[in-house]
């Protein structure tokens, strides 16, 4: 016999507990007296189809829990109001500036943190790289200019300030004692107007200016010995005044008597003939280097004359070094001899000098090393 299988109905509102509204199935022995008849074989097993189903209130819109034996209902999908809000625009015009917008504001931003970390990295690295105290262990490989107490300079200034009017009366003399013999030469009616014989010779002209100045130049070679060493001045005035007369007579030359002998000389050439003319040319010259030129010159060999005693009173054995005085005047070639450190005495600096004057003009000293 056949197993009498119970129809589900689809249920069309919420299933209530009660008991009088929930189908039975019918039972083996009533199955068997509807049929009026008995079998032998094995009955299937009935599965009511309710009895979860009781357990759970199931919402028309909720799919059941599928059964064992599942029934299929069906269900409308119920729709839902559009949320305008965010539903995107669907202007593909505006989509793409909007998209745009975005992407432009992203690298924005990329772009501001890029920067900000890169300056917070970089002043963090100067920050590491940079040391805040100096180590002990760095040596500066840099020459260093070599400082000197300026009581050295303010006692030369002192010694040659002591002698120096009396040094350029001096050499006004000699000056003088020079155009006098020149116009003397030139106003003679049979005198020879070659250059020649108006002008005297460069070398021995300078020895007289030389000569004439040398008690002078010794107070001030001994003063600057006595700087180095403590001896009676009476012991150094030969020492001390050793290549001081040569050195004095070079600068006369060079800074004023060359410049005189060329402007006679053009005189002489530009007037043939005309003694009177030539005279006029000479005290022209003579006058604008006595106003001019002539302090400046005995100034320089004065200071000539103090650096040339300092460094004839140094050991020579041992080393010296260029020393700059910080109130004269400015000079490269000067800076670099300073710059080159001590030397073994009697060497030459890097501008060629042993010692100053390197230039006109030159305030410079040499001094031992260890002083």
């Amino acid at each position: 016999m056949e197993p009498t299988v119970a129809t589900v109905p689809e249920p069309t509102a919420p299933i209530e507990p009660a008991t009088t509204n929930t189908p039975t199935v019918p039972s083996e022995s009533a199955a068997t007296s509807e049929s009026g008849a008995t079998s032998d074989e094995p009955m299937a097993e009935v599965v009511s189809l309710f009895d979860r189903r009781r357990k759970k209130d199931v919402s028309p819109t909720a799919p059941a829990v599928t059964p064992l034996h599942p029934a299929f209902e069906r269900v409308e999908a119920t729709p839902q109001a559009p949320n305008t809000s965010a539903t995107p625009s669907t202007d593909p015009q505006g989509e793409s500036r909007d998209a745009h917008d975005r992407v432009d504001e992203l690298f924005q931003r990329l772009r501001a943190s890029s920067s900000r970390r890169v300056a917070t990295e970089t002043t963090k690295d100067l920050a590491k790289s940079t040391p805040s105290e100096p180590t002990s262990s760095v040596v500066s490989t840099a020459p260093v200019m070599p400082k000197l107490n300026q009581s050295v300079f303010e006692h030369r200034a002192a010694t040659i300030t002591a002698v120096l009017d009396a040094m350029v009366r001096i050499a006004k003399r000699v000056l003088a004692d020079d155009e006098n013999a020149i116009i003397t030469h030139v106003g003679g009616k049979r005198t020879s107007l070659s250059p020649d014989a108006v002008l005297h010779d460069l070398e021995q002209q300078s020895r007289r200016y030389a000569d004439a100045l040398r008690e002078e130049l010794t107070s001030i070679a001994v003063e600057a010995a006595r700087t180095i060493q403590s001896a009676r001045r009476a012991d150094l005035r030969t020492s001390a005044l050793d290549g001081v007369v040569e050195g004095v007579a070079h600068i006369i030359v060079s800074d004023l008597l060359r410049q005189l002998h060329e402007r006679v000389r053009a005189a002489l050439e530009s007037h043939v003939d005309d003694r009177d003319a030539i005279i006029g040319e000479v005290r022209s010259t003579f006058k604008q280097a006595r106003s001019e030129t002539l302090t400046k010159v005995v100034t320089d060999v004065a200071h000539f004359a103090y650096a040339r005693g300092v460094f004839t009173a140094c050991d020579t054995a041992g080393k010296v070094c260029w020393v700059v005085d910080a109130n004269g005047p400015a000079c490269a070639d000067a800076e670099d001899n300073a710059l080159a450190g001590a030397i073994r005495h009697g060497e030459a600096f890097p501008t060629g000098q042993l010692h100053p004057l390197a230039h006109d003009g030159c305030r410079c000293l040499v001094i031992p090393a260890d002083k």
